[in-house]
């Protein structure tokens, strides 16, 4: 709580300032050792108790310096409402179990930010490219055109696993030919 109410006391420049700090002592932890627990609480409190969407940034890049990300930060940053930090958190997923990022990944999929959206079909292809091709498929339809074409060039990739699947791979071409239009 007292962390909080610091972060919270601090304005614009310091509050950046104190966690642009604290991210540097962090990357350095061989170095200089690691943060204190007050130290780690106001990163914590930045990450996700700030208005400053610079600070909770920082806060969200500081957490896994310092060396003591857990799921738990993540799945609050996922929900973060700011389309950078999502980013910044769902490529933090591999701390939470493999079920679980797969609960994320195929969230991120719908995720109102095309950036997020399209992480997603990287993180798609890299983890479960043998197991989902309809959700690579669905992404083919994306609103983004830059989303759209990166499901179909992953496509290209795991066609193999999926061609025994005559619909998958009907949907495939037919969205590669909708593209190519």
């Amino acid at each position: 709580e007292g962390s909080t109410s610091t972060m919270g006391r601090l304005r614009g420049d310091a509050s950046r300032n104190v966690v642009h700090g604290l991210y540097t002592i962090a990357l350095k932890r061989r170095t200089v050792g690691n943060l204190s627990p007050a130290a780690k609480a106001l990163l914590d409190a930045a990450a996700t108790d700030t208005s400053d969407v610079r600070v909770q940034r920082m806060g969200l890049i500081g957490i896994p310096a310092a060396g003591y990300l857990d799921g738990a930060k993540v799945e609050v940053a996922l929900l973060n409402r700011d389309d950078e930090a999502r980013r910044l958190a769902f490529a933090l997923r591999p701390t939470l179990g493999t079920e679980r990022q797969g609960v994320v990944i195929h969230r991120a999929l719908s995720d109102p930010s095309a950036g997020v959206r399209f992480d997603a079909v990287h993180a798609l292809r890299a983890e479960f490219h043998q197991t989902d091709c309809l959700s690579m498929i669905a992404a083919t339809h994306d609103a983004s055109p830059l989303v759209a074409l990166t499901a179909i060039d992953q496509l290209g990739d795991i066609f193999q696993p999926c061609q025994d699947r005559r619909d998958d791979r009907a949907d495939s071409l037919h969205a590669i030919d909708r593209k190519s239009v």
